[in-house]
């Protein structure tokens, strides 16, 4: 259906992303090769399934379990795109309202 060799992609999301480069991504947008400590201090700063298991006590409320908001998100949500660089100081002064991946300190 895309014309592009499967055999190429060893994993099913390096196909997906083989296949969006070659048919949807823009022809004049790049991505970014992001590597050293940006890598790492991106890398960390993810971590994927962690729950709360906790049995709360209320009256009178209804309760809603949201199941894989993931797509919904990518849809509809703002991401964290473009050249990534650090940023020290005030985050007031950006003059825009800030969007990224922050470490946040005392």
């Amino acid at each position: 259906m895309f014309r592009i060799d499967v055999l190429r992609f060893p994993t099913i999301s390096s196909l997906a992303f083989g296949i969006f480069r070659s048919n949807f991504l823009l022809k004049d947008l790049k991505i970014p090769l992001i590597f050293n400590e940006i890598y790492t201090d991106i890398k960390d700063s993810y971590t994927g399934g962690s729950v709360d298991v906790f049995k709360p006590y209320v009256e009178n409320i209804k309760g809603y379990d949201v199941n894989s908001l993931y797509p919904y998100i990518l849809k509809f949500c703002k991401m964290p795109v473009g050249t990534v660089k650090y940023f020290t100081g005030d985050i007031s002064l950006i003059g825009d309202i800030p969007y990224g991946i922050f470490e946040v300190a005392k």
